[in-house]
């Protein structure tokens, strides 16, 4: 059989130029943004088209809120930091941004602040951004910025291939659904003559399955084929004034859905959800805690039942744990998968109290290893997150003689898990029960019951199960095929 190709974890290079300081793409013979002033030119079109500051202004007088945006072509940022600078004006804190964008040829940092740096009032937010910018690895990536307030997901990779993964259930609940889906959407990209890949009529439908009743969209371009696709798609479109030399944009609105049949929405769609309030988590691990804290960071009233006398008690009391992944060469969703919970647990983790200096310098001591490290070399070579060491290099990265090759993560790292455990329960919204051990989780009217072994009940919207083995003593979670695994800590003083 013939070999497989390589696993392409890189997507391609975006071939930039710089011209009078913009930036423009060779690929496509086209500007990231206006040569005349691209911050107002994203304003007009993407915060104004939508009418984002109405919308958000009348959401903010009915209470606390959140809200959808979604992107086609990320590129500089700039549109983001238009709407993420315009959220800030009008939200609260109780108020939630969510920022879905799709990126083929992603840009560095270096270079998406030097595209921003014309913009000195966009500064802050930009070096936010870059501080938590993932490298250019295929696939979705999560961003926490202002304070848990936004979230952005820069999703590397094709528009119509990305926003399709976005898709967790089947269309036809998509469509017949009382959905909560995006809000508003920006569809950016260079134009449709030089990009029509970008532009097909399929990325139209995704788009109108993705999205909320009622939600709107703008884009720069006013291409007659791009008008009919979201025509064809469900939104009412309309032919608007353009900014500066172009004459015209395009505005849309999603149609009302022409049915009222209700579908089952599986339960892991944001929209089959109710607004939770209150939450308990059975556990205080690093499972557990984390929970807790994410809960907390979205509003949450938090109960953390542990049945030790503190938190981090079982195996997350363990006194180091190390941070880092296991690559393969192989294609996989698997694959990915892990690779963007390491990159994506390296920011978060770089925000919390350390137990020393940085990087993880991983061996390759087995010839399917030392293959493994020939192929990554190929697919991805050195990276600021990645490199690639000879046996003398290891060795004196490490100060020990060795004798293989060996992955170096230098932002990786090593933490105690007692002090993340704290520092996660630190909310005030978080409440921590120790000494108490859950029994039995039930539901009853519309909400979950816990109860202890001390015979005391506890009541909430949610809860978490984090309390590793003993799962399985509850009914809802006695069929897991959970197992132990031991573990083995080697700590040397050199």
């Amino acid at each position: 059989m013939p070999e497989p190709p390589p696993f392409d974890y890189c997507p391609a290079d975006p071939e930039l130029e710089w011209r009078d300081g913009v930036p423009y793409s060779l690929r496509f013979g086209d500007s990231y943004y206006s040569q005349d002033d691209g911050l107002a030119e994203s304003r007009h079109v993407f915060i104004d088209g939508n009418h984002l500051k109405q919308r958000w202004q009348q959401a903010r007088a009915a209470g606390s809120f959140s809200f959808r945006i979604g992107e086609t072509g990320f590129g500089t940022g700039l549109n983001f930091l238009a709407a993420w600078q315009c959220w800030r004006d009008i939200a609260a804190d109780d108020d939630r941004l969510f920022y879905i964008a799709t990126e083929a040829f992603p840009l560095s940092g270096t270079d998406i602040a030097r595209a921003l740096s014309r913009w000195p009032e966009l500064e802050p937010l930009y070096r936010e951004l870059i501080a938590v910018l993932p490298p250019r690895i295929h696939g979705h990536h999560r961003c926490v910025l202002d304070g848990g307030h936004v979230t952005l997901d820069l999703c590397y990779g094709e528009s119509s291939e990305c926003l399709r993964a976005c898709l967790d259930g089947s269309a036809q609940v998509l469509q017949h659904s009382d959905r909560r889906g995006i809000d508003a959407w920006f569809l950016d990209g260079f134009a449709p003559a030089a990009n029509p890949e970008h532009w097909r009529a399929q990325l139209c439908g995704v788009i109108a399955q993705l999205s909320a009743d009622g939600a709107s969209c703008a884009s720069f371009t006013a291409a007659g084929h791009v008008r009919r696709a979201l025509n064809d798609a469900g939104f009412d479109v309309t032919r608007s004034p353009g900014f500066g030399r172009k004459r015209h944009m395009t505005t849309a609105t999603l149609r009302a859905a022409e049915t009222n049949n209700q579908e089952a929405v599986p339960w892991h769609r944001p929209s089959a959800a109710r607004h939770a309030k209150t939450a308990i988590v059975i556990g205080a691990g690093l499972a557990g805690c984390s929970s807790a804290a994410a809960l907390a960071r979205r509003g949450l009233r938090v109960t953390v039942l542990e049945a030790g006398a503190q938190a981090a008690g079982g195996g997350s009391g363990v006194p180091a744990a190390l941070l880092y992944t296991r690559l393969s060469p192989a294609p996989g969703v698997m694959n990915l998968f892990t690779l963007h919970s390491f990159l994506h647990a390296v920011r978060h983790y770089k925000k919390l109290p350390r137990d020393g200096a940085p990087g993880v310098v991983q061996l390759m001591h087995t010839a399917q290893l030392r293959g493994h490290y020939a192929q990554l070399q190929q697919q991805i070579g050195d990276c600021d997150w990645l490199r690639f060491l000879d046996a003398d290099a290891a060795g004196e990265l490490i100060g020990l003689p060795v004798t293989h090759p060996a992955l170096y993560f230098p932002t990786a790292d090593s933490f105690k898990p007692d002090q993340i455990c704290r520092e996660y329960l630190l909310s005030d919204n978080i409440e921590l029960i120790t000494q108490t051990t859950a029994t039995g989780v039930a539901a009853d009217a519309g909400q979950w019951q816990v109860t202890t072994e001390a015979g005391a009940t506890h009541s909430a919207d949610v809860v978490v199960i984090a309390n590793a083995m003993a799962a399985t003593q509850f009914e809802q979670t006695r069929w897991l095929p959970l197992r132990p695994i031991r573990g083995q800590l080697s700590m040397i003083d050199r």
